[in-house]
């Protein structure tokens, strides 16, 4: 952005002053301005590539293959040597993925319609009085040093 300021700017001061105003370096901004004629960079341009590959392969197999098969088809079909995290971020990149075509396995099929069991065994679910609890306190070190029974309505 400063250095898009100083582009703009320097027909009517010089590179060195607008430089030093917006604290930045005069051969940082001719740097930037050399990179702004070129086009994109050699790796972008290898990137863009390897892109259009990777979904020519993920279309041609219905776009089952991820990563580890598209980087396995890319180096044995079409000879390309590439890395897989590469190709993995190139993917992520172009919104690819991988479609699974597991379908979940239901083991539990629910019937509405039909009546809870009776309780045969005729169990009491509420407690009649307070269970105790052992309460132990350790030290550092790792030993118990005090053990106490307390009723489990007056634990901290």
């Amino acid at each position: 952005m400063k250095f898009g300021l100083i582009d703009a700017e320097k027909d009517h001061h010089g590179v060195s002053l607008l430089a030093r105003v917006l604290g930045v370096s005069r051969q940082g901004y001719y740097a930037w301005a050399a990179r702004q004629g070129r086009g994109p960079s050699t790796r972008a341009r290898r990137d863009a590539e390897l892109t259009g590959k990777i979904r020519e392969h993920h279309q041609a197999f219905d776009e089952i293959y991820g990563a580890p098969g598209i980087h396995a088809d890319l180096r044995e079909i079409g000879g390309i040597r590439v890395g897989r995290k590469r190709v993995a971020q190139l993917m992520r990149r172009a919104g690819l993925a991988r479609v699974s075509r597991r379908k979940g396995c239901r083991t539990t099929i629910v019937d509405r319609q039909a009546v809870a069991a009776s309780d045969l065994v005729k169990r009491k679910f509420s407690a009649g009085r307070a269970e105790p609890v052992l309460d132990c306190q350790t030290s550092p070190h790792g030993r118990a040093d005090l053990a106490t029974m307390l009723p489990r309505s007056r634990k901290p």
